[in-house]
């Protein structure tokens, strides 16, 4: 269920958006290590050091997909990536009761 409408738009990018961008830095990745001429060879590490951080963070993106949801005084996140498939829904309840 949606909170709001820009939900879709947040959606949308996650799983839209991400999987084009991981492929486009896969074949980045290809070309740096194929094709790149030694005169570069410095330049080609920046850029295939951040495409790498590029690609790690949709993984990250794609396990959590938060979103911040701002009321009033008090801040809440609702995560509906990959996670929610990982871990059971009374995790919260789990470690209050553990504390006692």
């Amino acid at each position: 269920m949606y909170e709001h409408w820009s939900d879709g738009i947040s959606i949308g990018f996650d799983f839209i958006v991400g999987p084009i961008s991981f492929v486009a830095n896969l074949i980045l990745i290809y070309v740096i290590l194929k094709y790149t001429p030694e005169s570069i060879k410095t330049y080609a590490s920046i850029i295939f050091a951040l495409t790498i951080s590029d690609c790690l963070s949709f993984c990250g993106t794609m396990m959590s997909s938060a979103r911040l949801l701002p009321r009033g005084s008090q801040l809440f996140f609702v995560f509906r990536g990959l996670c929610k498939c990982c871990f059971q829904d009374d995790l919260e309840f789990r470690s209050k009761s553990s504390k006692e």
